[in-house]
């Protein structure tokens, strides 16, 4: 396990472990994300947690991630975290009011004409078949019509089957919630997206699918994934995703899953993401590339 504190010592970074807004081993900085933006500002507002590697920013919430996205953007060289390991922590169930009994009044997707002809839409040839695979559903009326509702690790979220619904997704979680499919295999592929995952799990049976929902991984997924102990996890970021963003989640998942084979996979560049390829396309592409990563 690094020293965080050490590190920035050593590179002259200004910290403090103690006094306002610090919590339990944490430490507290000026926000490198906000200073990209605005007039540097000597307030120490960008907390991190050094037994995780967890940072978050009090001025705002979407400045959050983990250390090694804070020592890219102040050009400490590599080399000082190669070894970056952190301890498992056990972390603290997030309390929530959201209702999430609220699924059981969800239709089955296959039994939505809608719901079909989405998919269909969406290159899945046997709709009705991916509808009961991956435990779809609809919602008739109310707030999640003209969604296709897809199950997460917490909750749901809702995918617009209507150009009009914004946004097009729509996730009723916790932070902590993102999309797993299993199917016992010792690789897993990181996907931005659910209906990205759903089509790679319907073309082929060797791997476990994750979609983040969001832009970045959050420690349950990177949770999630150190306990598992993958022989390897192959990332693919959509087309247009910056280059120093999915090495940073690289760089990230290969510090924090020692145990893995950390590799990502390009898409064709003609293809935004895994939801715009041909089952057949799909498969020959997982063939190709995925088998020999």
């Amino acid at each position: 396990m690094i020293d965080i504190r050490r590190i920035f010592d050593k590179y002259h970074v200004s910290w403090r472990d103690r006094g306002k807004n610090v919590s339990h081993n944490n430490l507290v900085i000026s926000c490198v994300f906000c200073n990209k933006t605005f007039n540097k500002d000597p307030g120490e507002h960008l907390s991190i947690n050094f037994l995780t590697g967890e940072c978050f920013c009090y001025r705002n919430p979407s400045h959050k991630g983990f250390i090694v996205r804070v020592f890219h953007e102040l050009k400490i060289p590599q080399s000082e975290y190669k070894d970056l390991q952190f301890k498992k922590v056990e972390r603290e169930e997030e309390k929530t009011d959201k209702n999430f009994g609220l699924w059981n009044f969800f239709q089955p997707a296959e039994e939505s004409q809608e719901a079909i002809d989405y998919l269909s839409g969406r290159l899945f040839s046997r709709p009705k078949d991916i509808c009961k695979k991956f435990n779809l559903r609809v919602d008739e009326g109310g707030k999640w019509a003209g969604r296709l509702i897809i199950p997460l690790t917490i909750g749901w979220t809702g995918r617009s089957m209507r150009p009009h619904v914004e946004p097009r997704y729509n996730a009723y979680t916790t932070r902590d919630g993102f999309y797993l499919y299993t199917q016992r295999s010792t690789t897993c592929m990181i996907v931005e997206g659910a209906v990205d995952a759903m089509r790679v799990a319907s073309v082929s049976t060797q791997f476990d699918l994750i979609a983040k929902c969001r832009m970045e991984l959050s420690a349950a997924i990177l949770s999630y994934l150190r306990e598992k102990r993958y022989l390897t996890i192959l990332t693919v970021p959509d087309m247009g995703v910056p280059f120093i963003q999915y090495m940073d989640e690289k760089n990230l998942l290969s510090s924090y899953c020692t145990y893995s084979k950390v590799a990502s996979l390009q898409l064709p560049v003609e293809r935004k993401d895994f939801g715009a390829m041909h089952e057949p396309e799909t498969r020959e592409f997982l063939i190709k590339k995925a088998h020999a990563a």
